[in-house]
């Protein structure tokens, strides 16, 4: 289980959009792909609401190419993957 703090919570967002953007991906296309409205994706943009599901995390880091330990916030190239953490 991955928690996020409020701490976190803006870190992810930044990385969020960055990742996002980098994807080339519109905010109604990642909405779209994980069954949620666009204004929620513009709240964990903003830091404003939680990605509240580890299996949110899982669907939005597959979309984005990333680990769910890249997606929050780690840069090592191996973060998350089988049980490394690094972070």
């Amino acid at each position: 289980m991955w928690v996020i703090t409020f701490a976190h919570m803006a870190a992810l967002a930044n990385r969020l959009t960055e990742l996002r953007t980098a994807a080339g991906l519109s905010m109604a296309e990642v909405a779209d792909h994980c069954g949620v409205t666009r204004e929620t994706v513009r709240r964990w943009e903003r830091g404003l609401a939680e990605i509240r599901t580890d299996d949110m995390k899982i669907v939005l880091a597959k979309l984005l190419g990333v680990t769910v330990g890249q997606l929050l916030g780690c840069r090592h190239e191996n973060c998350g993957l089988n049980g490394v953490d690094g972070c």
